[in-house]
C-alpha cells in the first residue's frame, strides 16, 4: 500500500489520499513466501475514483529474490494503469557473497540436527 500511495502515476489516477477502498479490507489471492509465488489484488480508493490494485511476483529458485510480474491499477472506468514502467519498487538489496549468513536473514536456517 505504501508503493501504490507513494505512486506518482496511482496519484494522477486516483487522487490523493489512496487508501483500501473499504474499512475491512479483503485481499484476494495467493501469498504464498514459502513457494514463491505472489498474486493478489484489491480494492482502493482515492479522491478522484476507486480502482483494483493488483500485484503479482514470483521468486524463480529457493533462495532467490522476489521478481515482480505485475503491478497494476485498473480503475471503476475499466482503464488499466501499468504501476511497473518505472521498474520494480519492490526489489530488494540483494546480499553480498561475502556476508555472513545469520540467523532470521532471509531463507537461511541453521543446522540443528549436529
Amino acid at each position: 500500500m505504501y508503493a501504490l500511495r507513494t505512486s506518482p502515476k496511482a496519484q494522477e489516477v486516483l487522487g490523493a489520499e489512496i487508501y483500501f477502498k473499504s474499512q475491512m479490507p479483503w485481499i484476494w489471492g495467493e501469498m504464498n513466501m514459502l513457494h514463491g509465488k505472489i498474486d493478489i489484488h484489491f480494492e482502493v480508493k482515492g479522491q478522484k475514483t476507486s480502482g483494483t490494485m493488483t500485484f503479482k511476483s514470483h521468486r524463480p529458485t529457493r533462495q532467490g529474490m522476489f521478481v515482480t510480474t505485475e503491478w497494476s491499477l485498473e480503475t471503476k472506468e475499466g482503464v488499466k494503469i501499468d504501476l511497473l514502467d518505472a521498474g520494480d519498487p519492490f526489489k530488494g538489496i540483494e546480499l553480498s557473497e561475502e556476508e555472513p549468513k545469520v540467523v532470521g536473514r532471509g531463507s537461511y536456517a541453521p543446522n540443528l540436527s549436529g
